[in-house]
């Protein structure tokens, strides 16, 4: 499925699901949807790659760093258990729609699965194949493949 274009998702459609899993990030669809289609990634492919990161903000380094993606921590940003943390889930939203949209620009990535592959490696402790196969299953029920 394909990561970048317009999303086929609402606002209200984002908030209903943050606010039926009780995500730390209820009432910030709008906010999602906006930075998303400024960068033009698929708004459900970040609302899925948050559900399997942190089930939207309420487990792991997620949690703690308000971050939809775990990004490794680099250099100029603050950190903490070697992820990226951000004073707010919009900063973390931004910050993850400039990385896919690098993923794009630069290495020609466009799918869930070709993305994911060099997002969560194996080397990671990740499986790229469920983990995209995850992220596509939300899409879907999303409407929004």
């Amino acid at each position: 499925a394909p990561v970048t274009g317009a999303s086929n998702m609402s606002a209200a459609q984002i908030n209903e699901v943050l606010g039926r899993a009780d995500s730390p990030a209820s009432g910030t669809g709008a906010q999602l949807l906006e930075i998303m289609n400024t960068y033009g990634i698929k708004a459900s492919f970040a609302l899925a790659v948050f559900h399997h990161e942190s089930s939207y903000g309420l487990k792991g380094w997620g949690a703690t760093n308000r971050a939809l993606g775990n990004i490794r921590c680099t250099a100029g940003y603050a950190c903490a258990g070697g992820y990226r943390s951000y004073n707010s889930w919009a900063a973390s939203y931004t910050d993850f729609a400039k990385l896919i949209s690098l993923y794009v620009s630069q290495w020609k990535l466009t799918t869930v699965s070709a993305i994911l592959n060099r997002y969560a490696p194996v080397g990671d402790n990740n499986d790229p194949f469920l983990y995209a196969q995850a992220v596509q299953n939300d899409m879907s029920a999303w409407g929004d493949n």
